[in-house]
């Protein structure tokens, strides 16, 4: 399997998102919307040619060192996590030139598991979600 993951456009991240715009509610949408429009930089991974997520970073300013990061994954990044993870490590390391910290909250096992493998570390939950950041060293 052959996986890889590239910056997008803006452009190119709305047509993804229309791929599965199926899949989510109105709201959820909406977010995505939001995501994608705020985002300072935009990724989109691919396993074998398909795509298996897209995410990006928002700064809270452009003169800011640290970002939010969100990230949707598709159905099909579902057994094909390990040929993701160096890819996704490289990524993360080349936004932590340009970002001294990226902050984002997850929900699920999977996602805890992706942070702690790009190198995120944990804060207490907070409600149905938990903090993470992730820091240049």
């Amino acid at each position: 399997m052959k996986s890889s993951i590239h910056t997008a456009t803006r452009d190119q991240i709305y047509d993804m998102l229309r791929e599965f715009q199926g899949e989510f509610s109105r709201e959820q949408v909406a977010f995505f919307r939001k995501c994608i429009y705020s985002a300072g930089k935009l990724w989109a991974g691919f396993i074998d040619g398909e795509l298996v997520c897209f995410w990006g970073l928002m700064p809270p300013s452009l003169l800011s060192d640290k970002a939010y990061l969100w990230l949707y994954t598709t159905p099909a990044l579902e057994g094909n996590e390990f040929y993701f993870i160096r890819k996704s490590q490289i990524a993360v390391k080349l936004a932590l030139e340009e970002y001294a910290e990226i902050i984002g909250h997850v929900t699920n096992v999977k996602a805890i598991r992706w942070i702690k493998w790009v190198g995120g570390e944990f804060s207490d939950l907070e409600g149905p979600v938990i903090p993470f950041r992730i820091r240049r060293k």
